[in-house]
């Protein structure tokens, strides 16, 4: 008697929660898209950014009309996240809907460490992950701008070995150092196919050669910069040669 009546119990469990599941889903299917609101993580620094929550809105509104009012069965919010993740300036997009009828978009910028134009006039941003950006018309961002003596191999992924792979390991140093970030500006290519660094103050040219012992070299400008300069002053070498190991090769300015 009492395993039958454990029995009912259950089976009118199930019931009501199937006819309650029923009733939810059919007062959801009714529920229309109250709002629609995007937020966007830039990263560390929210000035450098090429997209705005404006332009996805538009973006959205170009491939599925206006969200507001629309009943939320009618949205496809698979679509939406599969488009705005084709965007080259997105890291990664989330679009889900919540249970008050509001559709929510998280995106994850890319972040672009160095901007680079080779000799035929060809230009890109290159992100954190080693990935070409293109340009932006409406945004650029503040980072190291990298040219001279070379051409960009592919449009679409890094080769390696390569200068501009090289350019890459670089930046990706110099920008995820605190001092460097500061003092470095640009990154030059010479016509030997070596590396030059181009400083924000002074008027002296690092020449750095290929990124072999690279965190080496930047050990050595940093004692240089901390010690020399302090000493001799910003202006009074014309070359800074890190090529060397175990020294630092600069000529006077005459």
């Amino acid at each position: 008697m009492k395993k039958i009546l454990n029995i009912s119990i259950w089976i009118i469990l199930i019931l009501g929660l199937i006819v309650l599941l029923s009733f939810i889903g059919g007062e959801h299917s009714k529920t229309k898209c109250k709002n629609f609101l995007i937020s966007i993580d830039y990263g560390d620094n929210k000035a450098d950014y090429f997209i705005t929550s404006n332009e996805i809105r538009s973006f959205v509104y170009q491939i599925t009309d206006t969200l507001k009012g629309q009943k939320i069965q009618e949205i496809d919010i698979e679509m939406i996240e599969s488009e705005i993740n084709k965007i080259p300036y997105v890291a990664k997009a989330d679009v889900y809907l919540t249970i008050d009828g509001i559709v929510r978009v998280n995106i994850i910028q890319r972040k672009a460490i160095v901007k680079i134009m080779d000799k035929k006039g060809k230009s890109f941003y290159i992100d954190e992950t080693a990935k070409f950006m293109p340009l932006n018309s409406m945004h650029s961002a503040h980072v190291l701008i990298a040219n001279g003596n070379f051409t960009i191999e592919n449009k679409d992924t890094l080769k390696q070995p390569s200068i501009t792979y090289d350019i890459f390991c670089l930046a990706k140093y110099i920008s995820n150092d605190e001092f460097f970030n500061a003092q470095i500006s640009q990154i030059y290519v010479n016509q030997l196919g070596e590396i030059e660094l181009i400083p924000r103050v002074g008027n002296q040219v690092i020449v750095f050669g290929n990124i072999d012992n690279m965190k080496n070299k930047f050990e050595k400008l940093f004692i240089l910069y901390q010690k020399g300069f302090k000493d001799y002053g910003w202006d009074r070498f014309k070359t800074i040669n890190l090529k060397y190991e175990n020294q630092i090769v600069c000529t006077k300015n005459i």
